[in-house]
């Protein structure tokens, strides 16, 4: 019986012998899919190392993106921080002012200082 993948060889079983990378005597090797003893062509070493590069470039820009992601993230967590200080702060300000301003309390601060109210209000002109 003759395969018509081999020409004029001969199937001697239904089964092919596949020898072991150890029994080869090159224990450990790897062939990465490859038969052994094959090259790549040029074009398909360029092309698998333009693959690598473009994988690597892609990653590394996925990376780059992902940090400078985090790290405004972190600005805009601090700057809310900040945000909400400050509103507090000028709320506390703003209640303070209130009742600095209060009319009843000025009017005591004058009397005591000695002040009182004018009796006659002049104007002078220049």
């Amino acid at each position: 019986m003759k395969s018509r993948h081999s020409k004029g060889s001969e199937v001697r079983g239904s089964r092919a012998k596949v020898r072991s990378p150890e029994s080869s005597g090159r224990a450990g090797v790897w062939s990465f899919g490859f038969p052994k003893g094959a090259d790549l062509s040029r074009r398909a070493a360029l092309w698998l190392l333009a693959m690598m590069v473009v994988v690597w470039l892609v990653a590394g820009s996925y990376l780059a993106l992902v940090a400078q992601t985090a790290v405004a993230a972190r600005r805009v967590q601090a700057l809310r921080e900040e945000l909400a200080l400050l509103q507090r702060e000028n709320a506390v300000l703003e209640r303070r002012l209130a009742e600095v301003q209060a009319v009843g309390k000025l009017y005591r601060a004058a009397e005591e200082m000695g002040l009182a109210p004018a009796e006659r209000v002049e104007f002078v002109e220049p």
